[in-house]
């Protein structure tokens, strides 16, 4: 039971620590290929653009994305594997166990799978995103200095 509440704590963790990386890369890194921009600090903004990203043709997507700084194309799996490594870390500190850090990993990656083939993104990006998960959450695990077998 310690490790099912471990993993959950690290899963939730995980999504804040993604979606804070994510929201402060909308601070940090321009939007390129949209015209107007819309406000990313508000809420309604951010809904403004996933909105209109979502209504683009998959080509239109595809010229967004190639429009994107570097750093905005890294930005998203560098949250992804921020996130877990945080959250696999304190799984594994929580539940005293290795196997907590990994089945976060596991959570992320059939998270990372069903939002590749749901949102609509660069095979890369998609690809990059959901190898990821499980070299981010076997660092935090070993990070955490928790014994391997347990």
């Amino acid at each position: 039971m310690k490790i099912v509440l471990a993993v959950i704590v690290g899963t939730v963790v995980t999504f804040v620590v993604i979606a804070a990386m994510q929201y402060a890369g909308h601070m940090l890194i321009p939007v390129e290929g949209m015209d107007p921009v819309p406000d990313l600090s508000s809420l309604d903004g951010m809904t403004e653009f996933n909105d209109r990203f979502m209504a683009m043709t998959e080509a239109e997507r595809a010229a967004f994305a190639e429009a994107q700084p570097l750093m905005a194309k890294l930005w998203i799996p560098l949250s992804y594997f921020v996130g877990t490594f945080l959250g696999a870390l304190l799984a594994a500190k929580l539940a005293k166990s290795m196997r907590a850090a990994v089945s976060v990993g596991v959570v992320m990656t059939v998270v990372g799978l069903f939002d590749a083939f749901v949102t609509p993104s660069p095979l890369w990006v998609a690809a990059l995103a959901v190898v990821v998960y499980l070299p981010a959450a076997l660092l935090g695990g070993k990070v955490s200095g928790v014994a391997k077998a347990s």
